[in-house]
């Protein structure tokens, strides 16, 4: 018995310093899976690359089954991943098949439950995916260890890749797309339930950012502590610079805050720094400094006040609803610029800003204060406010878009203000928009108020639900009757605006001001009642009459027999009382729309052709409503002698002008467009299907126009227009793309003026003339008197792969991106060359209207000439590369009637791809002031405001 014991000590003895290799060999199936190869990702320097090795497949030596796993794998320094943050609450987690594969061998241990794998190796649970050379997951304590190996030059190979996909929150803190991380590394400790993971040589991209840590720490899903960090946006092994910190924390997609920093450039270490830093990242926002948006030399466009740093400030994000931004701009002459932006947003409800901003200069200060308020359309109301008011001196320097702002006068001398609000009346068919607008000019104390201006508007179909059982729709069931009521209210301190070319003086700007704001006023009511109806005619007309009666209400009228004297000037005087002016008129339009197809054999080029041609006709009549019985007009007798027909209510608002004679105008419009149907290349490598042919625009217009007025007794037809454009696709031919197009604008006079024999040919009068068609003449369509032609063309080399790249692109923010790369300078295009020449010429007739022809009812009055008004230009750009990363162009435009260039137009620009930085110089040699720009910065746009900018102008010398 005790021998039997003996025996059975020995043997198991025996098993253990054999390294139980016969319990091995027996569940050798059960625990060893191999795989003959796996595509594996490592990082090695000979790649040149930190993000993204060139071969992603490399073979692995094979590790032998009874390899245990490492001890290193299980770092004493990682034992607080076993410990749950106190911050975060416990949650249910749902449970996840764990997928893993080896490209060695798997082993598992059941007594301590861990998982080994070795080699090429993969293990996929839930959202996260772990690849390197050897994997060990602990069951029971829910984390994962891995790490790589080195080869035989002592070089790490198949270091882990730790890749997981979680939801990207956006600025204000809601779930957005879908995005996958990826971080490389030398060797991670992570456990599964707390997120808490620890990392050595840790190696991620976030957005343009490249971020190189020898250790690093993550706290929970979004916090990371990293230790001797390196931060940078360029992709080379060496980088060309790089901003190195010893600590560093990283908020994922908000921001990333630093310790004591400085540039290296080259791996040369410069005295350029700050004792923290702090840089935003795409994503949700709540508070933090906002870096200067330029710091550079002040322009002499802005007094020459010397080095200015530019809207440097913090913002304030108070919930998902509202933020705030404090921006500040000094200058070295100690002129400070102050400017609060609040913003505002409500889902389905409204959204606006409030920027207030100061300016001080000196013992001067001067403000702005600016209120937009947009409403989003939901329920019956809506109330929109839009004011800006300054103090006098106020000038705004720079645009929103951060570029400066050329000086308008206009916003400059103005403030303005308009409150709009909408209302559906409930219980009436009726819908209420009124405004109220004011406009102060600092320069003339002129001031004008509109309190309100308004519409009333309704709209009835009186016969929609009239239909018959079998759902026929008649031409009254289309019926359609609108009521508009347009009332207006104006108050203002001057009964004319001065114009801002006019020089106001000092002595009237001051007397102006002691003029009460209601000093003169206009006001008015105007009803407007359109009646239409549309309806086939012929089963392919289109017919659509139409009625249409206008009636406005006034409180005052004009006297032109009693005049009053004001500076030397008769004015006629204004008699209170109300009156009533009404009008009407009627007519119809009718149109169709015309095909004509032509097929040609699916094997030639071009397969097929389509012309579109669409006539209308629009017939218009209205009565004369200058005769006396309707009391709108007052003849008048002029110093002359001569009679001329006065409009008792001449700019009145609401306006409401009338013909001095009747109207009967017949409109005809002719439009046409050609299509082509062509063969389309089929690409053999896409395996979805592809349509054969293509359509093109081969002419976009066609287009004829006149009208005949059926009243005019002397000259009844009008010009005629004639309109003809194109343009073109990219069109490739060989490695030139090419695209162009054109449009020409002409109109003809078709009448020929004859003098009367007993008159003087040089008399302007236009009952001497008499008028004969043109083609009677031997002028064809008439005389030209107005042509306009523009032609544009650009040629450049195109490069197979970018179309390729954005064609087999589906997610759109990856289109979005590359759209924006072709805003920039692209150095990827050898040459390029674009040209759009402008010509316009303009014929005056010999009989020209006099220049106050402004109202409808003025004389027409002809002079003898021909004079001729002509402008001619052409525009280049031109762009090509000499050099590999080096880009010219130039820019320039010529006025062939002045034979010059054009300053403003003329420069050219000089631009070096520094791979992560770009360096660009921009000169306009023939401005008055010649001026350059120069210009060093990062491309990435996360360190956009990372650069040196450099401006000068000077003044020519005689």
């Amino acid at each position: 018995m005790t021998r039997s014991y003996f025996l059975r000590i020995a043997t198991l003895v025996l098993l253990m310093i054999s390294d139980i290799s016969i319990l091995l060999q027996a569940t050798e199936y059960t625990y060893y899976y191999h795989s003959d190869s796996h595509v594996s990702y490592y990082y090695t320097p000979e790649t040149h690359c930190w993000i993204f090795p060139k071969s992603c497949v490399k073979k692995s030596d094979q590790v032998s089954a009874y390899t245990k796993v490492s001890k290193r794998l299980f770092n004493k320094d990682a034992f607080w991943l076993f410990t749950k943050p106190s911050s975060k609450k416990e949650e249910d987690q749902a449970l996840a098949i764990v997928k893993y594969q080896a490209a060695d061998q798997i082993v598992f241990d059941a007594k301590k439950n861990i998982l080994s794998l070795h080699g090429a190796s993969v293990l996929d649970y839930d959202k996260m995916k772990l690849e390197a050379h050897a994997v060990a997951l602990d069951v029971n304590a829910h984390t994962i260890h891995s790490k790589g190996k080195k080869d035989l030059h002592n070089k790490p190979i198949e270091n882990p890749i730790f890749t997981y996909k979680d939801i990207k929150k956006d600025k204000y803190g809601k779930d957005g797309a879908e995005k996958t991380r990826i971080f490389f590394m030398e060797e991670i400790h992570y456990n599964i339930d707390t997120k808490r993971a620890l990392a050595y040589k840790l190696l991620t991209k976030q957005e343009d950012a490249i971020i190189k840590s020898e250790q690093v720490k993550k706290e929970d899903e979004e916090t990371f502590y990293a230790k001797d960090v390196y931060f940078t946006t360029c992709t080379l092994e060496r980088p060309h610079f790089y901003l190195r910190t010893k600590r560093s924390k990283l908020v994922q997609d908000k921001q990333i805050t630093t310790g004591p920093f400085y540039f290296s450039f080259d791996d040369v270490p410069t005295p350029l720094g700050c004792f923290f830093g702090v840089l935003f990242l795409e994503g949700k926002r709540k508070h933090g400094i906002i870096p200067p948006s330029e710091i550079t030399e002040s322009s002499d466009e802005d007094g020459g006040k010397g080095f200015c740093i530019r809207n440097i400030g913090y913002y304030i994000n108070f919930n998902d609803y509202a933020d705030n931004s404090f921006l500040l701009s000094l200058y070295t002459n100690l002129d400070i610029e102050f400017e609060n932006k609040f913003r505002y947003k409500k889902k389905y409800l409204c959204q606006g800003n409030i920027d207030y901003a100061q300016n001080h200069s000196g013992e001067e200060k001067n403000w702005s204060l600016a209120w937009k308020h947009i409403p989003k359309t939901r329920g019956n109301r809506s109330l929109r406010v839009e004011a800006r008011i300054h103090s006098k001196g106020y000038k705004k320097r720079f645009d929103d878009e951060g570029e400066h702002k050329k000086k308008s006068s206009t916003e400059e001398s103005e403030s303005t203000g308009s409150l709009a609000y909408t209302d559906k009346l409930v219980g009436l068919p009726y819908t209420l928009s009124a405004n109220l607008d004011y406009k102060i000019n600092h320069n003339s104390n002129f001031k004008h108020f509109t309190l309100p201006k308004g519409v009333l508007s309704a709209t009835w179909h009186p016969f929609k639900g009239d239909k018959s059982e079998s759902g026929f729709k008649a031409w009254f069931h289309n019926i359609k009757l609108q009521h508009n009521i347009d009332f207006e209210n104006h108050f203002q301190n001057l009964k004319k605006e001065p114009r801002l070319s006019e020089k106001v003086n000092e002595e009237d700007s001051k007397a102006l001001t002691k003029v009460k704001w209601n000093e003169y006023r206009e006001y008015g009511i105007n009803h407007t009642l359109p009646l239409n109806t549309t309806g086939k005619l012929f089963k392919y007309f289109n017919l659509t009459p139409n009625f249409t009666y206008k009636e406005t209400w006034y409180w005052k009228r004009l006297d032109w027999k009693k005049r009053v004297f004001k500076r030397k000037e008769s004015e006629p005087m204004q008699i209170s009382g109300f009156n009533r002016v009404w009008s009407y008129n009627f007519g119809g339009s009718l149109h169709t729309t015309l095909y004509h197809f032509q097929y040609f054999s699916k094997e030639q080029f071009m397969q097929g052709l389509r012309i579109t041609t669409t006539p209308t006709m629009t017939f218009t009549y209205t009565p004369d409503f200058s005769k006396e019985k309707y009391h709108y007009f007052e003849e008048t007798i002029n110093d002359k002698g001569e009679k001329k027909a006065e409009y008792k209510f001449e700019n009145f608002k609401p306006a409401h002008s009338l013909m001095t004679r009747a109207q009967s105008v017949l409109a005809f419009k002719l439009e046409n467009k050609v299509h082509l149907k062509v063969k389309k290349e089929i690409d053999s490598n896409t395996k979805k299907k592809q349509k054969a042919s293509r359509k093109i625009v081969l002419i976009k217009n066609i287009d004829f126009s006149t009208k005949y007025d059926f009243e005019e007794k002397k000259r009844p037809l009008d010009d005629i227009n004639i309109y003809i454009a194109s343009e073109t696709e990219m069109l490739k031919i060989g490695p030139v793309g090419a695209t162009a197009g054109f449009g020409l604008t002409t109109t003809f006079d078709p009448y020929h003026p004859i003098a009367s024999k007993e008159n003087d040919k040089h008399t302007t009068e236009k009952e001497s003339f008499d008028f004969d068609f043109a083609w009677n003449h031997g002028g064809y369509l008439g005389k030209l008197i107005k042509r306009k032609l523009k032609i544009n063309m650009k040629l450049q080399s195109t490069t197979e792969e970018k179309h390729k790249k954005k064609a087999l692109l589906s997610d759109d923010s990856e289109l979005d991106k590359i759209d924006e790369k072709d805003k920039k300078t692209d150095f990827d295009n050898s040459w390029s060359f674009g040209c759009d020449f402008g010509m316009d010429i303009t014929r005056k007739r010999l009989y020209e209207k006099d220049e106050i022809d402004e109202n409808a009812y003025t004389k027409d009055k002809y002079r003898e000439g021909d004079v001729r008004y002509r402008h001619n230009y052409v525009n280049l750009e031109v762009e090509f590369t000499l050099l590999k990363k080096w880009k010219f162009s130039l820019d320039t435009s010529y006025d062939f009637d002045t034979r010059k260039l054009k300053e403003d137009d003329t420069k050219f620009t000089i631009a070096r791809d520094l791979h992560c930085w770009l360096l660009s110089y921009k000169c306009y040699p023939l401005k008055e002031k010649r001026k350059y720009e120069f210009s060093l910065g990062a491309k990435a746009n996360i360190l956009k405001k990372l650069k040196l900018p450099r401006k000068r102008e000077f003044l020519k010398l005689k």
